[in-house]
């Protein structure tokens, strides 16, 4: 039989910092008496699946309010303002701006290398413990690098082109990214959900 000694010389540790996050509940209502079941049947109208739909419709419009911005009366934080998060500036292109879209806007290869950057600084900056496995856009920015082929002779637009080179990361647009950066700017977010 054979033995094995194993030596260590090296010893590994974890640390780590204690959080508290508070959870609060959320809801909506809604009622009626029966002089209105009585005329709602009268007309035809389901009054009570209407305003359920409506209470639903209110009650998701809500949630996704605070999961964009939180809510200060709570002391919630949403996905578009909580702080120390990596965060990449983007530089100037070609023409001096840093937009994509607008008067001075980038090149289709400039907004590519933008993404490219972005995602690289997130792997390069956590010695590659994060990979971002989802984009979200603003939507008219989805939209512009949706439409917008790379070259006149080319029928692939920026965002199939960088999809198809980075077929790990989910593309999605969201509305509430639109002005909700410094000053009023469109904000993007690239993060892994399941962290």
């Amino acid at each position: 039989s054979t033995v094995y000694e194993l030596a260590v010389d090296r010893v590994v540790n974890v640390t780590g910092a204690e959080f508290s996050f508070t959870f609060r509940s959320f809801g909506l209502g809604f009622s009626y008496n029966r002089d209105e079941l009585v005329a709602s049947a009268k007309l035809g109208m389901p009054l009570d699946t209407m305003r359920a739909t409506a209470c639903r419709e209110g009650l998701a419009q809500y949630l996704d309010a605070v999961c964009a911005t939180g809510d200060s009366t709570f002391g919630l934080k949403g996905l578009l303002n909580l702080a120390n998060t990596e965060v990449y500036t983007t530089p100037a292109g070609a023409a001096t701006g840093k937009n994509w879209i607008g008067t001075n806007k980038k090149t289709p290869d400039e907004i590519i290398a933008d993404l490219n950057a972005m995602k690289r600084q997130i792997i390069v900056n956590s010695k590659e413990v994060e990979s971002p496995k989802r984009l979200i856009l603003p939507t008219e920015l989805h939209e512009y690098i949706g439409n917008t082929r790379l070259g006149s002779v080319n029928d692939t637009t920026i965002l199939k082109f960088w999809r198809e080179n980075n077929p790990e990361v989910e593309i999605v647009r969201w509305e509430r990214c639109a002005g909700a950066g410094v000053s009023s700017s469109n904000r993007i977010v690239m993060y892994d959900p399941n962290i």
